[in-house]
């Protein structure tokens, strides 16, 4: 266990204390892997404690940030890419997927904007490869993820994107993931699926042919697809609402107080489709009968304690929250029920 100033490890059976180590701040976070302790703290310093005599450089820094890629022709190319597509898409924050991991694409894009970057590719030592250059330059983990899995079988939850884009066309002129699953991992109500190839594409690099992404696109999944020739060759697909979504406008459902909506898509079995902020910090105990969160064209509308936040409903992205000094309603149950 960890606490303010200390690391201490107890015996499972009796609780005897079996040793304990100072350490500065408080710990925040632990893991035990390899016969380690580690533990992190408020001060950014992070704790290996193990068996044996501490190494004589038992303290060290972390290594100054590096690029992690050369800055070559593919270098310009995935700044380029990485301008058009945030250009075409409208799409800075939230979360972006990129199809194929070397990480030159998640590189540029993350450095061009606020989102979280995620990279896939089913190539095991591509992928380490990845890894290692994005950790050297600092980005790794809080900016860029690249994970290894198959491109028909994509390991993320559904809907989790605000942005899907392709390295492998960019960099490799081909489209070997399956349109299903872009579009199972695509979020509704604006989610943006934005790939091509700009013009700046060098003269002897692979080209991505207009045949070949046609053909993709033809994909009765990926309809209303709109390509353009216009600064390289790019296909845009805006994803709309969910066919047979229904909001959930006021506190009893609609004006009508029905407290049902004509809901096709929720159905059982149930599961978590994402978790995270707000949290309950910002808002009422529930037995207090808070308001009810509202959900209208894809976001949540939530009041909380003296304010209201809006956050989307697919993967949690917060949007905006405002402070309303005196906003707080509780007992909603008695006071704005059917029965009232």
């Amino acid at each position: 266990a960890g606490g303010k100033g200390e690391v201490i490890a107890l015996a499972k059976a009796t609780g005897a204390t079996l040793w304990e180590a100072k350490v500065e701040g408080t710990v925040r976070g632990m893991a035990v892997s390899d016969g380690r302790v580690l533990a992190s703290t408020d001060t950014g310093a992070v704790y290996c404690f193990a068996a044996g005599e501490a190494p004589a450089d038992a303290v060290r820094t972390a290594p100054a940030a590096v690029e992690p890629f050369p800055d070559d022709a593919l270098a310009k190319l995935c700044r380029d890419a990485a301008k058009e597509i945030l250009s075409r898409s409208g799409v800075s924050r939230g979360y972006c997927l990129v199809l194929g991991g070397s990480g030159r694409l998640a590189y540029a894009l993350a450095r061009a904007s606020d989102l979280t970057v995620y990279a896939v590719d089913p190539d095991a030592a591509k992928v380490a490869e990845a890894r290692k250059r994005l950790d050297a330059a600092g980005v790794y983990g809080a900016r860029v993820v690249v994970d290894q899995g198959a491109t028909d079988a994509l390991p993320y939850p559904d809907y989790f994107a605000n942005l899907v884009v392709s390295e492998e066309a960019l960099l490799a002129g081909k489209l070997d993931t399956s349109p299903a699953e872009v579009m199972r991992v695509l979020k509704p109500c604006g989610g943006v699926l934005c790939l091509g190839q700009p013009g700046s594409v060098p003269r002897e690099g692979p080209k991505l042919e207009e045949a070949v992404l046609k053909a993709w696109l033809a994909d009765p999944g990926l309809s209303g697809s709109q390509v353009s020739r216009k600064g390289g060759l790019w296909a845009k697909l805006t994803r709309g609402k969910l066919e047979g979504a229904d909001d959930w406008s006021h506190q009893y459902g609609n004006p009508a107080n029905t407290a049902s909506t004509e809901d096709r898509q929720v159905r059982c079995p149930l599961g978590i489709l994402w978790y995270g902020e707000p949290g309950p910090n910002k808002v009422p105990s529930r037995h207090a009968g808070n308001a009810a969160p509202l959900c209208v064209g894809g976001r949540v509308y939530l009041q909380g304690e003296n304010r209201v936040m809006c956050f989307d409903a697919y993967n949690g992205q917060p949007y905006w929250e405002r402070q309303l000094p005196g906003a707080y309603r509780v007992g909603m149950v008695s006071a704005c029920s059917n029965i009232a």
